[in-house]
């Protein structure tokens, strides 16, 4: 059984989603398992989060998100941007884009997710 204590409610609850979603047990987005289905789940739980969770009117702290999915603020920050910049890839199908565009790409989503998440600290 996953173990959900000391987790709000709205969190337990995107996770449970969003496993339902990948077709996996929401313990394996808390699990240390890194396959790619699990890590891309869980990469979507820490986007839906940080977009759909308010604690006193802020999105939540990276070392918060850490403590929830049981990872690093670090491991949380990386799969946000994973996500953002999966989300972007997946919306462009150009072939030169698959030849030279992902490192090209990159550079720009990490600084849109960086001002973003420095907009909602705002």
């Amino acid at each position: 059984m996953t173990d959900f204590s000391g987790m709000p409610t709205r969190v337990r609850d995107i996770i449970i989603a969003v496993a339902a979603e990948h077709h996996i047990k929401p313990g394996d987005i808390l699990g240390p398992s890194a396959t790619r289905v699990n890590s891309r789940a869980r990469w979507v739980a820490y986007a839906r989060v940080m977009s759909e969770v308010s604690i006193r009117g802020q999105a939540p702290s990276l070392p918060q998100m850490g403590v929830w999915f049981n990872r690093d603020h670090t491991t949380v920050l990386y799969g946000l941007r994973r996500h953002a910049s999966n989300m972007q890839w997946t919306k462009i199908r150009r072939p030169d884009s698959y030849k030279f565009g992902r490192q090209r790409m990159v550079a720009p989503l990490r600084l849109q997710l960086v001002a973003d998440m420095a907009q909602a600290d705002a």
